[in-house]
């Protein structure tokens, strides 16, 4: 075997690791700001769950700023527990918010306006087109790492001449 085909065998040999190795990027969808009327907020905030996993970022028409979790949600309100202290925040007290539950696989960002639920009210919202990337399932992602790796094999083995 000559000196180069030695080469080329740990090169290939140390792209096939790094390809084992590294888990395969997934695109994640990145929450985009949408306006809210306080009526999308309240059904935002049901779907979004009570709980340690259901993290908000509520900035509040004051200008000041809670971080914590929501600890209940109702009709009127929700409470927002930060550092064990718990806040009750009426919908409309809430200027934007950001939220997101692991658990529901519910997250949104969200600027509070008055105008929007006056505005909906008078006008349908025509339809967004929908340009999302597609996600490949667990099973696709298993079986693309296979097939790699699979080929990784095939090639170092064909390139140290033992194929």
């Amino acid at each position: 075997m000559t000196e180069v085909n030695r080469r080329l065998g740990a090169v290939s040999l140390a792209l096939l690791v790094s390809t084992i190795a590294v888990p395969p990027l997934c695109a994640k969808s990145k929450v985009e700001w949408q306006t809210y009327s306080e009526a999308q907020l309240k059904a935002a905030m049901s779907t979004l769950g009570v709980g340690e996993h259901a993290r908000v970022i509520v900035t509040l028409q004051d200008g000041s700023r809670l971080t914590g979790f929501v600890s209940q949600a109702d009709e009127t309100h929700f409470v927002v527990v930060e550092k064990g202290k718990a806040t009750p925040v009426d919908y409309d007290q809430v200027s934007d918010i950001r939220a997101g539950n692991p658990d529901t696989q519910v997250k949104f960002a969200a600027r509070i306006s008055t105008e929007a639920a006056a505005i909906a009210a008078q006008t349908p919202v025509p339809p967004k087109p929908h340009h999302k990337r597609q996600q490949l399932s667990n099973a696709a992602k298993a079986a693309v790492v296979i097939a790699v790796t699979a080929a990784g094999i095939v090639a170092t083995l064909a390139i140290m001449g033992k194929l």
